[in-house]
């Protein structure tokens, strides 16, 4: 009986043993399928997840960004992965170009130049501006000149660039809403001759004739460069696209008959330039190619013969100045002088602005047979910011950027070979001033024709040092007939 009953507990015991496996067991796999069909809930060791949009912003195709009819897209030209950087807004979203830049600049042996600028007069006072009681805004600056026509009524005047940031000091305003750029179109009320004094309506809200209308320009529309096709009847303007999305800084093209309405306005987005393009003057010729002059801190060149598809972002052009400013920009579109060839008004800075001698205007003399070929060149700037406090941006004057004087705006006046130009102070106020060329009749302009890279030229060379080359400058061994311009491998001025 003890036998038999103790034979019974070790089966039992074994019974339960088993049952206690085999569900072990269950349970084991249970969890293994729910894992698998729940992959989140494994434990893994952090990993940094890219997303894809980080990854292909810079070489995003974001080229149409007409909202009508007329939309036309393009594709982007040029790689947009690497930019020059520069010291404004804008610019914080475009690398620092790591290559090494030399100084492409054309100069000529002396200073002898075969065209002479005279700074004939500069005004004390701002022309527009928020202290002064002229702009409901708190900053108006980046003129562009809009030349009277049937489409615009005959009025005249300027298109400006308006921000509001009432607490900025000197701060670089940007952003959305209020802060973000817009463009306003302010009639000229006056003469503006070079013995007058310009004045001009009110700026507004009222004013305003164009601004930001997606994620390309949420930002702001920017720097405005006007110019007049009187064949077709179309105002041209390249503006800088600021915005959240796209490329954050490119060239855009709009086109208008009437830039003093906000009313017929067609978008036709990127020019295709490619990520921080901006800056963009447009010559329109009446016969062979028209010719655009792009880009910041280097002004580049291109060509095309309908103003509104440009197929190629063109060459380097210049990116210094003859007295050694090494960062430039296109102010206004050439105007043509009395013997054919182009004045070409630039603004230049260094790499230390806003400290040391800020924005300095300067300009170029092209040749009217050919605009891509420089004849003639400022030896020193037309003048600096120390002129006016206004310029410096000091008190009790507003303030955007420090030390910036920055021509946008220029026209024929009366006078022969005479200029009306315009300027932003500071980035925060519209002045002016007068400018005249003479050509020097002693001093001929460079002969034939010498183009950049590798391209045609006709000219009597003899080998010679570049008399103010520095160490860190590139310069050929080129040198032209008496007082005329010799250019280095990379071309440019």
């Amino acid at each position: 009986m003890i036998d038999s009953t103790g034979k019974m507990q070790r089966a039992f015991m074994y019974i339960v043993l088993f049952n206690l496996v085999v569900r072990q067991h269950v349970i084991s796999a249970a969890a293994s399928v729910e894992i698998r069909s729940k992959p989140h809930m494994i434990r893994r060791e952090p990993k940094i997840i890219r997303h894809p949009q980080t990854q292909s912003k810079t070489n995003h195709n974001y080229a149409g960004h007409a909202r009508d009819a007329t939309k036309i897209h393009r594709k982007p030209l040029v790689d947009s992965t690497v930019r020059p950087h520069d010291a404004t807004p804008q610019f914080d979203y475009c690398p620092r170009d790591p290559s090494h830049q030399t100084n492409a600049s054309i100069t000529t042996a002396s200073s002898t130049q075969c065209y002479t600028a005279n700074l004939v007069s500069l005004d004390h006072e701002p022309v527009l501006s928020h202290r002064g009681g002229t702009s409901d805004f708190h900053f108006v600056f980046n003129p562009s000149w809009v030349e009277a026509s049937e489409g615009t009524g005959g009025r005249q005047g300027l298109l400006v660039r308006l921000q509001n940031c009432s607490a900025c000091d000197c701060c670089g305003c940007q952003g959305l809403g209020d802060h973000a750029s817009v463009l306003a179109f302010v009639p000229l009320l006056s003469n503006d001759g070079p013995g007058d004094a310009p004045v001009f309506g009110r700026v507004s809200s009222d004013s305003v004739v164009f601004g930001p209308h997606d994620v390309v320009d949420d930002m702001g529309t920017e720097d405005p460069r006007v110019t007049y096709d009187s064949k077709t009847g179309l105002y041209h303007i390249l503006y800088t696209c600021f915005g959240t999305g796209g490329l954050k800084v490119e060239l855009c093209h709009a086109t208008t008959k009437n830039p003093t309405s906000s009313r017929g306005w067609v978008r036709h987005g990127s020019v295709g330039f490619g990520a921080c393009s901006k800056s963009g003057a447009m010559l329109l010729r009446d016969d062979g190619s028209h010719f655009m002059f792009w880009g910041a801190p280097q002004i580049k060149v291109t060509q095309s013969r309908d103003p509104l598809n440009w197929e190629s972002p063109g060459r380097l052009f210049i990116n210094s100045t003859f007295w050694g400013m090494r960062k430039v920009e296109p102010g206004p579109p050439p105007l043509r002088l009395s013997t054919g060839d182009y004045a070409f008004f630039l603004n230049s800075w260094n790499d230390e602005w806003p400290a040391g001698p800020g924005y300095q205007p300067a300009w170029v003399v092209l040749s009217g047979e050919d605009p891509s070929v420089i004849i003639a060149q400022a030896t020193e700037p037309l003048w600096t910011t120390d002129k006016a406090a206004w310029m410096e941006g000091k008190a009790p004057h507003a303030c955007n950027k420090q030390r910036v004087a920055f021509i946008g705006a220029a026209h024929h006046t009366d006078t022969q070979d005479t200029f009306r130009v315009y300027f932003g102070g500071a980035d925060a106020v519209v002045g002016t001033a007068v400018v005249s060329f003479s050509k020097v009749t002693d001093a001929p302009c460079p002969g034939g024709t010498y183009k950049a890279h590798g391209m045609s030229k006709e000219v009597n060379s003899s080998a010679a040092d570049h008399p103010i080359a520095g160490k860190d400058q590139t310069v050929s061994q080129l040198v032209m007939p008496s007082g005329s311009l010799k250019l280095n491998a990379a071309g440019g001025l």
